[in-house]
């Protein structure tokens, strides 16, 4: 199946686990329906597991990401800390400090 992830796939949540690995700061703009339309889709208990970009000290290296269409000003991580309820959540350095990337597990309620 291939189409936008900006509504729930089913009519009742069906899954335990979504994954976002290096693509939510792709989409710009809809990255929060993509969440949100995740976060509905997860049964209760479930987890939303995403790994992406957070930042770069460095204004050319976030101009040249963003050229490649990839926002990297940290606004990730706060949105998700503020959807769902963190279980792990971690940011680390890439690349001698060219940029940070963050490790984000967060579970809905209820399960």
């Amino acid at each position: 199946m291939h189409q936008r992830y900006d509504r729930p796939l089913y009519p009742e949540p069906v899954f335990d686990l979504i994954v976002f690995a290096y693509c939510l700061t792709m989409i710009n703009p809809g990255w929060e329906r993509a969440v949100d339309a995740a976060l509905r889709d997860l049964c209760p208990g479930g987890r939303l597991a995403v790994v992406d970009f957070h930042d770069t000290p460095f204004a050319g290296f976030r101009r040249w990401m963003g050229v490649n269409h990839v926002r990297m000003d940290g606004h990730l991580l706060p949105s998700l800390d503020a959807r769902c309820q963190p279980v792990a959540r971690t940011v680390h350095q890439a690349y001698g400090g060219g940029w940070r990337y963050f490790v984000f597990i967060g579970q809905t309620p209820g399960g």
